[in-house]
């Protein structure tokens, strides 16, 4: 009767055992899930930060590129137009602006237009 006794006891403690190393297991995955859910949600917020910063510093150079291929665009026009000028003998706006100018400051005298 010890024996059977004993036997109990034994697979009481071991079946108590078995449910608390499940219950364990049970509250470690569901801590494991809710900080699994944090990291995740951090990772989230780092990328989309990232993604902002990352196309407002594309719209920056874009920018930048535009600005300094307009740059260069006005500066070839204008070389053009002084070319044009010399060897056509074509007046350019800003040219006949400044003979206007003179025109006006010199009291109306005659310039060749």
């Amino acid at each position: 009767m010890a024996k059977l006794e004993l036997n109990a006891l034994y697979q009481q403690l071991k079946e108590g055992a078995e449910k608390e190393r499940a219950e364990r297991m049970e509250q470690a995955r569901k801590e494991w899930e809710l900080n699994n859910q944090k990291l995740q949600k951090e990772i989230q917020e780092q990328q989309e930060f990232l993604d902002k910063a990352s196309e407002k510093y594309l719209a920056d150079e874009q920018r930048k590129r535009e600005a300094v291929a307009e740059a260069e665009r006005l500066k070839l026009l204008a070389k053009a137009e002084e070319e044009a000028e010399r060897t056509l003998g074509i007046k350019t706006e800003k040219t006949k602006k400044i003979d206007n100018a003179w025109r006006n400051l010199l009291g109306g005298l005659n310039f060749e237009d």
